[in-house]
């Protein structure tokens, strides 16, 4: 789960659920992503935020899928990369970014 600008993104299994928290009666939902064959999102595990744009980890896909979230309530898939002989994705589990990079383990 990550929260930021009253946001809150939950990771669940094959979707990622986006809630507001700016109601006084309580969370909201905003939006929801599903997996899907354009995406990296079956069994994602972990997940960060870089400016406009969530990384998630995606340990079934063997990959990362980067969406933006430029509007909250309709995240876009941008690009998923996958395991190959060049990336060493499989088995992704935790992804940070610094910079310009993103490091996934």
């Amino acid at each position: 789960m990550l929260t930021g600008n009253r946001t809150t993104i939950f990771l669940m299994l094959s979707f990622l659920a986006a809630a507001s928290l700016r109601a006084q009666s309580g969370p909201a939902h905003v939006a929801a992503l599903f997996d899907s064959e354009q995406t990296a999102l079956r069994s994602a595990i972990s997940l960060t935020v870089a400016g406009n744009y969530l990384y998630v980890a995606s340990f079934a896909e063997d990959g990362i899928q980067i969406i933006d979230i430029t509007d909250p309530s309709e995240p876009v898939p941008v690009a998923a990369f996958y395991d190959n002989a060049a990336t060493a994705l499989d088995g992704a589990r935790w992804i940070e970014v610094q910079g310009s990079y993103a490091y996934v383990a």
